[in-house]
């Protein structure tokens, strides 16, 4: 076996996404012991700039080892016991999975469903949980299947009124847009490092307010996942500093640089320019004839664009040319939604306009050999 060499990829794909050079430097750095003082040094700088991204006060902020899959089953299976009445607002297929975990753990689960790439409004929220009366509601803030962006306060607004606590997955937005834990009224948020965090994957972020602190303080009977209850990582990673498992040491060393590349540029600067990197990614598209998923622009992922297949063309092609041609890699649709949309992101490294001049010069070409009409660019 000799030495590996990967090549070089473009990753415009909702995730992973492109690495920042100092995180791969910081991976390489020497390794200690999970109950070395240096990695609980670490760990709380991680806690302290997740707090940032997050916009959050709340003490209880850590990452769970693993990813984002596993930040989504710590929150169901932490505060939805069997039995429990569970509303999962679903418009894609991370929604859906939220659903199966909470099937899996015994909920008393009830769908909210609208069609793949929509949004709720608080009139519809609320007309669900007046009428379901959960317990436990669920969305996804920013829906990685779809591109589209639900609005926290009309999920969260609408649930707090009738005493039910809000999970939220945040896998997709965490680092690139605002979420604004504190004023969005989000109990439960989990998120993943290989997205809008410009890390390797392998962690999942994650953040519980004083509402749900005091809920799972106050639960009577162990997380039926023995890996995941939070008590015991909070023992772990809190004062008592009490051996849980061996976390990936190298993995909150790249969470580490990460963040700090993000602060130094600044939590509100990074927002923006990912912003005004999609503005002028959607006035490229519409330039060239073609059409964003997500109608309505308020309601639109600013840093994972979902652009219509154009009729006749086949999108698996066009994603071959662009990986073998131009070592760039972009995803497809998946669900009711393949074969119809290319889901291409715009974080970190790649959200400049350089990065657009890069996508661009590429995606024109491999349309083009797919039999799409020439761009009116």
């Amino acid at each position: 076996m000799g030495s590996l060499f990967p090549p070089t990829r473009f990753l415009f794909g909702p995730g992973p996404t492109q690495i920042e050079p100092r995180v791969y430097e910081a991976m390489a750095k020497p390794i200690v012991g999970y109950l070395d003082p240096f990695f609980f040094e670490v760990n709380e700088e991680v806690r302290t700039g997740l707090q940032q991204v997050f916009g959050t006060k709340n003490e209880f902020t850590l990452a769970i080892s693993g990813t984002g899959s596993a930040g989504m089953e710590a929150a169901v299976s932490n505060f939805v016991d069997p039995g429990a009445r569970l509303l999962v607002f679903s418009a894609g297929y991370f929604a859906e999975r939220i659903a199966e975990m909470g099937r899996r753990h015994g909920a008393d689960l009830i769908r909210c469903e609208k069609p793949w790439g929509e949004v709720f409004t608080e009139a519809e929220a609320r007309e669900a949980i007046e009428r379901e009366k959960p317990q436990i509601v669920a969305f996804v803030h920013a829906e990685t299947s779809t591109g589209a962006l639900q609005a926290p306060l009309a999920i969260t607004k609408p649930a707090h009124d009738a005493g039910a606590l809000v999970i939220a997955d945040c896998v997709t937005s965490l680092g690139a847009l605002p979420i604004r834990l504190d004023d969005s009224g989000i109990d439960m948020a989990f998120s993943c490092t290989q997205k809008g965090l410009s890390c390797p994957p392998g962690l999942a972020p994650f953040s519980i307010g004083p509402r749900a602190e005091e809920r799972l303080k106050a639960r009577k009977t162990a997380n039926s996942v023995w890996y995941l209850d939070l008590k015991m990582l909070s023992e772990y990673y809190g004062a008592q500093r009490r051996y849980h498992h061996t976390a990936p040491v190298s993995n909150f060393y790249a969470l580490r640089e990460g963040l700090a590349a993000i602060l130094e540029e600044g939590v509100e600067r990074r927002f923006e320019r990912h912003a005004q990197m999609h503005a002028e990614f959607v006035r490229r598209v519409e330039a060239m004839g073609l059409r964003m998923h997500v109608a309505e622009p308020a309601h639109r992922l600013p840093n994972l664009n979902t652009v219509r297949v154009p009729e006749g063309v086949d999108d698996a092609l066009v994603r071959r040319t662009l990986l073998a041609e131009h070592g760039i890699e972009i995803g497809g649709g998946f669900g009711p939604l393949a074969g119809k949309i290319f889901r291409i992101g715009l974080m970190g490294p790649l959200a400049t306009p350089d990065g657009l001049d890069l996508f661009f010069g590429a995606f024109e070409g491999a349309l083009a050999a797919a039999g799409a009409p020439a761009a009116r660019m």
